[in-house]
């Protein structure tokens, strides 16, 4: 299922298989295709607000506001498919899509997305938030 969503290429602000994705797109697209489930198309808009030099606690007083949608808990413990994983980047934000307790979808500036495992170490200190959809609780 999610081999279908592999080598998309990644496009700023990018919300179509045709044109390309960001992180943020490359999640909502998964959502709705798999589940139906839509997030707000104002990822882009969170991303061009915020400055790389913003401490991190500015990024998570802003995640732990309204940003996530009605339908949506931040959860914690395992891991689940579906599962929307915001992590600390450079940009500063980051989405992935899990796809199992151990492995994420996602797509990066200048690649292609990937599979990777949440364990590995680049991105093992890295997950700042789990957020699981009402219809997967």
């Amino acid at each position: 299922m999610f081999s279908n969503y592999l080598e998309y290429e990644f496009v700023k602000g990018g919300r179509s298989p045709e044109t390309g994705f960001d992180c943020y797109g490359l999640v909502r697209h998964v959502l709705i295709q798999e589940l139906g489930v839509a997030l707000p198309n104002y990822g882009v808009e969170l991303s061009n607000r915020l400055e790389a030099e913003k401490a991190q606690s500015e990024v998570i007083e802003i995640m732990e506001g309204s940003e996530f949608p009605d339908g949506w808990t931040e959860v914690k413990g395992s891991i689940k498919k579906f599962d929307v994983l915001w992590l600390r980047s450079i940009y500063p934000v980051h989405y992935g899509i899990a796809i199992s307790s151990k492995d994420f979808l996602h797509i990066e500036a200048g690649k292609n997305s990937v599979i990777e495992s949440i364990h590995e170490s680049r991105w093992s200190n890295k997950l700042l938030g789990v957020y699981r959809h009402d219809k997967m609780l």
